[in-house]
């Protein structure tokens, strides 16, 4: 049996879903219900798609965290990735949120027809 990966009481999993996340793709978000920094995101498509479906990420409508891109590969249902966010540099200050913040997921270039995708955001509470 596998050793479970610890997890911080402090980080909490904010997800939501997009209808399409390929040749028409639709933003999705999340509201933030409280402070902290976003420290890990993650994203999954529900259908085969071709291309590389490029997906950033965004608080309140600002500039994308560069560290926390997505990038799903082209594939069958059930392709899932994710990212790391900095904890040092512009990703730092970027990747803070407060209480009531929106979190939107902007899925772009890959292709296929009405394919849905699940993203997550992992909220460390309190983190500065």
């Amino acid at each position: 049996m596998a050793v479970p990966t610890p997890r911080t009481l402090k980080d909490y999993f904010l997800s939501c879903f997009s209808p399409s996340i390929a040749t028409s793709p639709v933003a999705t978000q999340v509201v933030v219900p409280f402070s902290g920094r976003i420290v890990k995101t993650y994203g999954v498509s529900l259908g085969t798609t071709t291309g590389t479906t490029a997906v950033a990420v965004a608080i309140n409508g600002g500039s994308a965290i560069s560290s926390a891109a997505l990038s799903i590969g082209a594939g069958g249902a059930g392709v899932e990735v994710e990212a790391t966010v900095n904890a040092t540099g512009t990703d730092a200050t970027a990747s803070q949120v407060y209480d009531g913040d929106v979190i939107s997921f902007t899925p772009s270039g890959g292709t296929g027809s009405s394919i849905g995708g699940t993203f997550t955001a992992v909220i460390r509470r309190g983190a500065s």
